[in-house]
């Protein structure tokens, strides 16, 4: 059968659309693993953990030389802006937030919060945030834990999160609605994790990165 030039040129250019449409799923999947990556992998915070401290309540690296050698001057830029990032979320807290805070080693802990009209809802497992030099930890009681569960299964995202933790903690507003919206992202279709993980006193939330845009989710464990 003779086919013009012009019905060519069309089966060439559909044929290509075909193409490009059946990469371009993977090409999404590709883009969406990356940016959901931490910055800093395990091994290298393992390693970079023994030389930042805490002092006068700021993270502060010791031996810069040796931890640039150890780790390289890529991942040693890293860990700087992860500390400078910490320390600026710190330099933003209020009164009663510092008065909050509790240092033991190189972490902050923000306790949740104690008032007489929270007693009523006491429940197994702390509520709490530490604040690391690489990220946080968001530590959920077991009422808080099935609360948190229950809003995400009903397809409640970070602003839900937001108003449900907000009244337990201590915290700067940056860090609760950045964590918040990190875990709304993953944890949306998954919620059923929280309660498979809570073995009576809660759980723990765990993320790494920069606030706002590039906090990450890594895990949930059992308290």
């Amino acid at each position: 059968m003779y086919l013009s030039l012009k019905s060519k040129v069309s089966i060439v250019f559909m044929s290509c659309l075909l193409i490009f449409g059946a990469f371009t799923p993977l090409l999404n999947s590709v883009s969406a693993k990356e940016s959901s990556e931490p910055v800093l992998d395990q091994k290298t915070i393992d390693l970079a953990d023994s030389y930042i401290d805490v002092i006068n309540g700021k993270f502060e690296i010791s031996n810069e030389k040796e931890l640039k050698k150890k780790v390289g001057e890529e991942k040693y830029n890293k860990i700087i802006n992860e500390v400078n990032d910490k320390n600026n979320v710190l330099s933003q807290i209020s009164t009663e937030e510092k008065n909050n805070m509790q240092i033991v080693g190189n972490t902050i802990t923000f306790e949740g919060k104690t008032d007489a009209k929270f007693q009523v809802a006491a429940s197994k497992g702390r509520n709490a945030i530490t604040t690391h030099w690489w990220g946080y930890k968001v530590y959920l009681n077991d009422n808080l834990t099935s609360t948190t569960a229950q809003a995400l299964a009903a397809g409640g995202g970070a602003a839900t999160l937001v108003g449900i933790w907000a009244p337990w903690f201590s915290i700067p507003t940056a860090v609760l609605k950045a964590v918040a919206a990190s875990a709304a992202l993953v944890l949306g279709g998954s919620a059923t994790i929280l309660l498979t993980q809570n073995k009576g006193k809660g759980v723990y939330l765990r993320f790494t990165g920069i606030v706002p845009a590039h906090v990450i989710y890594t895990g949930t464990f059992p308290q």
